[in-house]
């Protein structure tokens, strides 16, 4: 090989490896960008498949050994400090084939002053892309009649997620870390 021939080897060298690293640079945010969209509609199927009452729907959001821990409904750090076990795939598989539950769930969302809504506001992906935290916030409103009130709760969750067969799944939760309830008179009507 000719010294010209290895001076344009090296050159090419020089030029093509700062552009390879460019684009595996691309490529990797493309990857983070598709799987954090992939974890936002995780969640947005969870809370879906709940109004929607759709058991199916819901289960296939958790892995099969799913399990929360919990610190009440109003947490303080007393509570966290003896925390317990919230419920577990097992408990959803058991409360969703109870007859009457995906009516239930139909119906709540179709009371007067009924609101639901979330948002997903931390998501950190792990190193080897198969796992996942997510930090969700919560709320709904329903209407209890009878006491006259709007009933208002929101908390925040931590999500440890899994990829599992390709697919994301909740894997384990923290919730509520932090609770917010509240209530308000059911506006009179004009």
């Amino acid at each position: 090989m000719t010294i010209e021939a290895r001076h344009v080897i090296a050159a090419f060298v020089v030029i093509a490896i700062p552009l390879l690293a460019i684009q595996t640079d691309a490529d990797n945010q493309e990857d983070q960008r598709k799987a954090r969209q992939a974890l936002r509609d995780l969640v947005d199927r969870e809370q879906q498949a709940w109004d929607a009452g759709d058991a199916k729907a819901l289960l296939a959001c958790y892995t099969e050994d799913f399990m929360s821990a919990g610190a009440g409904a109003r947490p303080n750090l007393t509570h966290w400090s003896q925390g317990q076990v919230g419920y577990t795939y097992k408990d959803l598989l058991e409360n969703t084939s109870k007859a009457d539950w995906s009516n239930t769930q139909k119906a709540r969302i179709e009371s007067e002053h009924y609101e639901h809504f979330w948002e997903v506001n931390h998501i950190h992906i792990g190193k080897s892309g198969e796992e996942a935290v997510l930090k969700t916030q919560m709320f709904w409103q329903n209407s209890d009649v009878d006491a006259g009130v709007i009933k208002q709760h929101s908390h925040s969750s931590v999500w440890m997620v899994r990829k599992i067969n390709g697919t994301w799944q909740f894997h384990a939760a923290f919730a509520p870390v932090f609770a917010y309830n509240d209530e308000k008179p059911i506006p009179e009507e004009e």
